[in-house]
């Protein structure tokens, strides 16, 4: 799928004929032109490849820093009231609105944004249920600065993202990388440690 293809899509689930909703019209018409240039294709190889873990544990995904370009059958969690995948607007790292061992896949594109990551992984760590599944894709400090972006706090390496996970009770399944970018999978045990 394309992210023209994506953004159609999306555009039939949300409502934006709402005179409220002026800032995302124009959002969406920004991001339309955008992708159709060809400027969103990275980002939706990266999703495509998110939906590829999230079929593998079927169930409540969490789509956590959801942006413009949100996931089919996730609950889209982000800080940004105006973008299109919006179920809650709450950091990713304060998930109060979910029980614990409730989650069955936790996905992000865009985890540089939190700069305390142990205790982004242990709150994931406590609502995902057991053998539950987290995908992670994020740029490669190795291959490339990613503090250029006022936004990003942090920059991981797959050493690095290993590491942190590791440490907040998750198996590390695979760490790849692509061009600059990372592609990580990993699960919370069945069993307790």
């Amino acid at each position: 799928m394309s992210a023209v293809e994506r953004l159609h899509r999306f555009k039939a689930r949300v409502k934006l004929d709402d005179p409220l909703e002026t800032r995302r019209k124009r959002r969406f018409r920004r991001m339309m032109r955008a992708a159709e240039k060809g400027q969103h294709d990275d980002a939706e190889k990266q999703r495509v490849w998110m939906e590829a873990v999230m079929s593998r544990h079927p169930g409540r995904v969490l789509n956590i820093c959801c942006g413009d370009f949100p996931l089919d059958d996730a609950v889209g969690v982000d800080m940004d009231p105006d973008v299109f995948g919006l179920d809650y607007r709450v950091p990713g790292d304060d998930l109060a609105f979910c029980e614990d061992d409730s989650v069955d896949c936790i996905v992000t594109n865009y985890i540089e944004v939190f700069s305390d990551a142990y205790k982004l992984f242990e709150e994931w760590h406590r609502v995902l249920k057991r053998g539950g599944g987290v995908a992670i894709t994020c740029i490669d400090a190795e291959q490339y600065d990613p503090l250029k972006s006022a936004k990003k706090f942090n920059c991981f390496t797959g050493r690095t993202l290993t590491l942190f996970l590791q440490k907040s009770g998750f198996v590390v399944d695979s760490v790849e990388t692509s061009e600059n970018t990372l592609f990580v999978v990993a699960h919370k045990p069945r069993r307790r440690k």
